[in-house]
């Protein structure tokens, strides 16, 4: 008579559970690296004046942001209108590439001498490529 060996346990364990968990985030992963694209927030919330073109280039460059009421921030950091003379000049001043533009954001709402002044102080300064951003107008027929 033969008398069946004794089984032996499985090494394994309830780790074929653990394999569709592993594949869901590991999908997940890769969705998000690929879908996801992270970008800097502005330090002022602006609502920027429409345009047909689009012209968008994502090139590094220095921003200039002012927001409704004629604040100033100069790569995130808030300047004072009668102060931006000095981080504008020192900008200038150490850009070893002087293809690199200045990307100003203005608000629509900021009045447009406003904005003039603060683009004298710029080009003042010596900075020779100047950016304005516009969001572009959808549904319009050029």
């Amino acid at each position: 008579m033969m008398i069946p060996a004794a089984q032996k346990p499985s090494t394994l364990g309830n780790d074929d559970n653990l394999i569709p968990l592993i594949n869901v985030v590991f999908l997940m992963l890769i969705f998000f690296m690929v879908a996801g694209h992270i970008q800097t927030s502005d330090p002022a919330n602006i609502q920027l004046p429409e345009s047909q073109a689009n012209t968008d280039n994502d090139q590094q460059r220095h921003e200039l942001l002012i927001d409704a009421a004629g604040n100033c921030y100069l790569d995130g950091n808030l300047v004072a209108h009668s102060l931006l003379e000095n981080p504008l000049n020192q900008l200038a001043s150490s850009r070893s590439d002087s293809s690199l533009p200045l990307l100003v954001k203005a608000d629509a709402q900021l009045p447009v001498s406003q904005l003039q002044q603060r683009l004298r102080l710029v080009h003042a300064a010596g900075i020779q490529r100047i950016s304005l951003a516009t969001r572009l107008i959808t549904g319009v027929a050029p």
